[in-house]
């Protein structure tokens, strides 16, 4: 990740299904963050959708995605 990380020039952040919890990669290196959620198995990047459009990438500020994607693994770990 760390590699892919610079390569891209985005900082990564993996949520954990299992744990429930977030390792990131380039933190407060880069402007710009995407969110994979891993399930122990594989890596699927977090889209959010709204009305307007799709996207994948986030600012590197926005915690508010973060602590929905948290929110996501929650619920995707009690399944």
């Amino acid at each position: 990740m760390s590699i892919l990380c610079e390569h891209f020039r985005v900082e990564m952040d993996v949520v954990d299904i299992q744990h429930t919890r977030v390792e990131k990669f380039g933190e407060n290196k880069f402007q710009n963050r995407i969110l994979l959620i891993y399930d122990g198995i594989h890596y699927d990047p977090l889209l959010e959708d709204s009305s307007t459009k799709q996207r994948s990438v986030f600012p590197a500020n926005d915690d508010e995605v973060l602590a929905r994607a948290l929110v996501l693994a929650e619920s995707e770990k009690s399944k």
